[in-house]
C-alpha cells in the first residue's frame, strides 16, 4: 500500500477499513455534499430573509401608512365639520368641502389598507368594521346637515354629537388597526432569519464541515500518497469561505437597511405609534443582487474545484474519476 507507515496506528486502522483511494472517493462525495449544503442553506436563508424584508418594506409599512393617513383625514373631516356648524354655514354649504374631501380620502385610504393588509383575517375584519363605521359616520353627518337645513338646530346638534362619538370610536379602531399592522411588520423584521448572528452561524456550519473534510483529505494524501497539500482543494475551501462571507454579509446588510427604511417611513407619519422607536434614517431598503450573483459564481467554483482536487489521485489507480 503506497505510503503506509507501520508506526501510524490511525492510518493502519483506516486502511484496514478501505483502500486510500476509496477514502478519497468518500471524501470527495462528502466535500461536494458540504458545498451543496452551503448553497442550499444560503439559498434558504436568503429566500426567508427577503420574504420578511419584502413583507415589511412593501405591504407592511404601506398598510401602516394607509391607516395613519385615514386617521389624519378623519381628524381633518371632523375638524372641518365642527367649523362649519360653529359658523352656522351648514344651511348654505352643507357639511363643507373640507369635510367632504377628507372623508373621501379616508375611505380611499381604508381601501388601500385592505389591499396592503399584513395582519391577516383579524386585520381584514378590523378594516371592514372601520369602513362600516365610516359609512355610518357619513350618514349621521348628512342627517345632521339635513336637520339644520330643515330648521331644527337642536336635533342637528344632537345628530352632530352622535357623529362626533362615532368619529372617536372610529379613530380608536384605526389606532388598534395600525398597531396590529405594525406588530406584524416588527415581527417580520425581528425574525431569526434577519438576525445577523443566525445568518452567519447557519452558513459557518457547512464551512466547518468542509474544513474538517479538507483536513482529513490532507491526512489521507500524506499517509497514503506522500502528498502534503491539494491546491484545488485549498482553493475550493477559500471559495466556500468567500461564498459564506458574501451571502451572510449581504443578507445582514439588507436586513439592517430594511429595518432603518421602515423606521424612517413610520417616523415620518403624522402621528407615529407610541410603541415605535426610531433606529435612524436610511435611504432605502435595498437588496444586494450583485453580491448574490457573485456568491453563485463562488459556489460553482467551490464545487468544481472540490471535484477536481480528488481527480488526479483517483486517475493514478485507474479508478473511475
Amino acid at each position: 500500500m503506497p505510503g503506509t507507515d507501520g508506526s501510524n496506528g490511525l492510518a493502519r486502522r483506516c486502511y484496514q477499513r478501505a483502500h486510500p483511494v476509496t477514502w478519497l472517493r468518500w471524501l470527495r462525495a462528502a466535500a461536494l455534499a458540504a458545498v451543496a449544503a452551503a448553497v442550499l442553506l444560503g439559498w434558504l436563508e436568503t429566500t426567508q430573509a427577503h420574504q420578511g424584508i419584502g413583507l415589511a418594506t412593501q405591504r407592511g409599512v404601506q398598510a401602516v401608512a394607509d391607516v395613519a393617513a385615514a386617521q389624519q383625514e378623519l381628524r381633518t373631516a371632523d375638524g372641518g365639520l365642527h367649523a362649519i356648524f360653529l359658523a352656522r354655514a351648514v344651511v348654505l354649504t352643507g357639511p363643507g368641502q373640507a369635510y367632504t374631501t377628507a372623508v373621501a380620502s379616508a375611505a380611499q385610504d381604508l381601501v388601500l389598507a385592505a389591499g396592503n393588509n399584513v395582519a391577516g383575517p383579524v386585520g381584514g375584519d378590523q378594516i371592514q368594521f372601520a369602513e362600516g363605521q365610516l359609512s355610518t359616520y357619513r350618514d349621521q353627518v348628512n342627517q345632521a346637515a339635513a336637520d339644520a337645513a330643515a330648521g331644527d338646530p337642536l336635533l342637528a346638534q344632537a345628530e352632530l354629537g352622535y357623529a362626533t362619538t362615532l368619529a372617536g370610536a372610529l379613530g380608536s379602531g384605526l389606532r388598534q388597526l395600525g398597531l396590529a399592522e405594525l406588530t406584524v411588520v416588527n415581527a417580520s423584521l425581528g425574525s431569526r432569519w434577519l438576525d445577523p448572528a443566525v445568518q452567519w452561524l447557519l452558513l459557518l456550519v457547512p464551512l466547518a464541515i468542509l474544513l474538517a473534510i479538507a483536513g482529513w483529505t490532507s491526512y489521507v494524501l500524506a499517509a497514503g500518497f506522500r502528498r502534503l497539500l491539494s491546491v484545488p482543494l485549498i482553493l475550493a475551501v477559500l471559495a466556500a469561505l468567500a461564498f459564506t462571507a458574501i451571502v451572510a454579509a449581504a443578507n445582514a446588510h439588507d436586513s439592517e437597511h430594511a429595518t432603518r427604511f421602515v423606521h424612517q417611513i413610520i417616523a415620518a407619519l403624522p402621528a407615529p405609534p407610541a410603541e415605535f422607536t426610531s433606529a435612524g434614517p436610511d435611504a432605502s431598503a435595498g437588496t444586494s443582487d450583485w453580491a448574490l450573483l457573485a456568491a453563485a459564481g463562488l459556489a460553482t467554483c467551490a464545487a468544481v474545484l472540490a471535484f477536481a482536487s480528488y481527480r488526479p489521485r483517483l486517475l493514478e489507480y485507474r479508478f473511475p474519476a
